[in-house]
């Protein structure tokens, strides 16, 4: 019954972790990529020569770039300005510097000059994909990480990088593949095994995704994000109590966020523990803070589909009190279709039908409303009323609800027992625009009895 909204709670949970810890699957520091601007040659074949005279201008570059950086790229735009064909080292050492200053577009031109002058100059080229990493060109820094890799560089952060640009694009597989090049030449890199979980959840394998995930937890216990990222895997293959256990473990470090909280409730509704449920529900409401009050209005709305009509109601008169006059709009609309539903369990029948002709008269297409308000005056047996209330729900555009409608609306005649055949054309209307096994069942039983009815008035 409640799958679908756990799997809603379970995105959220995922789209609020990626959100809140922004570093966990990114690629690697600038400083192990950008270096010391790259001012001393090493390999020729993969660094362009320079002369004695660029090697002093470029030690005064970098004594100012420590704490002068405009007046360090002034000197190298004058470099580059006045000679134009100059070592290509220039180039490189003005986009690091231009990255420095946040200027991410020019970097990136810069070091186009710098492998326009020198094709090879590998630290250029990988320094070039970090950069459009940060600008999400994540196609050009695939291309870059490629042509460095044919440049001999082929440590674990450059296939880390490699992984993380095909992962943003969707490439999981060949995401995959880079990331376990990775890991063999950096094995504990926390960086590439985060993507690579990421990789294997994207491409559904969950019990590879848990194992890995067993291991991250195991080096890093207090990782809030290792433990709700294993929970939706857990779920996807019906390991619903080990990711309560994570859930719980969460809860009992003060690591539990609001939307895990209430996914653990929602996970203790679908074994059918509303009082397990309600007090996970409780301890989310109660956190610093909050969510929007339409997440406690869900899940007070699950308490009260699962007939936990008093822990609904203790729940529905704590956000009362924790909101209050702050709620608005669709969030107070919701509220009080949950404050009526909640009185017509407990058959207070005056107030339900308030609330609901209040919404009504607010919103006159409300088919929720009006269906529970038909309920409600069939309930105090006036089915007038309750006829009038469900022809209106079953004309609003919810073909769901217009199904539901239409079904009540012909229970309630057939209970009366005296229109039968009307109760079947409600009830043919309904199997037309949803049909479902139960109700097929329903209408040839009541055609039987309208037929014996039509028997015996002959």
């Amino acid at each position: 019954m409640h799958a679908h909204l756990i799997t809603l709670a379970i995105i959220g949970c995922a789209l609020s972790l990626s959100a809140q810890d922004k570093n966990l699957y990114s690629p690697y520091t600038v400083e192990s990529l950008m270096g010391d601007y790259g001012f001393i040659p090493r390999r020729t074949e993969i660094e362009p020569k320079i002369s004695s005279d660029d090697n002093d201008l470029l030690l005064q570059v970098k004594k100012l770039a420590t704490n002068e950086v405009p007046a360090a790229v002034q000197l190298l735009e004058n470099k580059l300005l006045g000679d134009p064909d100059c070592s290509s080292v220039f180039d490189f050492a003005l986009g690091t510097l231009q990255y420095k200053q946040g200027r991410l577009k020019e970097a990136v031109r810069s070091y186009e000059g710098a492998l326009k002058k020198f094709p090879n100059f590998l630290r250029a080229q990988k320094n070039m994909a970090y950069v459009q990493i940060q600008l999400k060109d994540y196609p050009s820094a695939t291309t870059s990480l490629t042509k460095t890799l044919t440049l001999g560089d082929a440590d674990g952060a450059t296939y880390g990088m490699l992984g993380f640009c095909n992962l943003m694009q969707g490439k999981y597989s060949s995401a995959e593949n880079a990331y376990r090049f990775g890991l063999v030449r950096d094995p504990t890199s926390r960086a590439i095994r985060n993507g690579l979980v990421r990789c294997l959840e994207g491409m559904g394998r969950y019990q590879e995704t848990i194992a890995l995930l067993d291991e991250l937890i195991l080096e890093n216990p207090a990782e809030q994000a290792y433990w709700l990222t294993q929970v939706n895997s857990l779920n996807q293959v019906g390991q619903e109590h080990r990711a309560i256990a994570n859930l719980e473990i969460l809860r009992r470090m003060n690591r539990a966020t609001g939307p895990s909280l209430l996914l653990l409730g929602d996970l203790y509704l679908n074994l059918e523990l509303p009082d397990r449920a309600y007090r996970a529900y409780e301890t989310a409401l109660d956190l610093d803070g909050n969510l929007p009050p339409a997440h406690y209005i869900r899940a007070a709305n699950h308490l009260a589909s699962q007939n936990a009509t008093e822990a609904a109601s203790r729940f529905a008169k704590q956000i009362q009190d924790k909101y209050g006059d702050l709620l608005a709009g669709v969030d107070k609309l919701q509220f009080l279709k949950l404050r009526a539903r909640l009185f017509l369990h407990k058959k207070d029948y005056t107030s339900a039908v308030t609330m609901l002709e209040t919404l009504v008269e607010k919103d006159p297409l409300d088919g929720e409303a009006l269906l529970l308000l038909g309920r409600t005056h069939w309930a105090m047996q006036d089915t007038i009323k309750a006829g009038i209330a469900f022809e209106r729900a079953a004309r609003t555009d919810d073909q769901d609800l217009t199904s539901n409608a239409l079904v009540e609306h012909a229970r309630m005649l057939a209970e009366e027992g005296v229109k039968l055949n009307e109760a079947v054309q409600l009830l043919r209307r309904a199997q037309q625009i949803r049909p479902r096994n139960n109700v097929g069942a329903y209408l040839r039983a009541i055609e039987m009895a309208a037929k014996s009815q039509r028997t015996l008035e002959n």
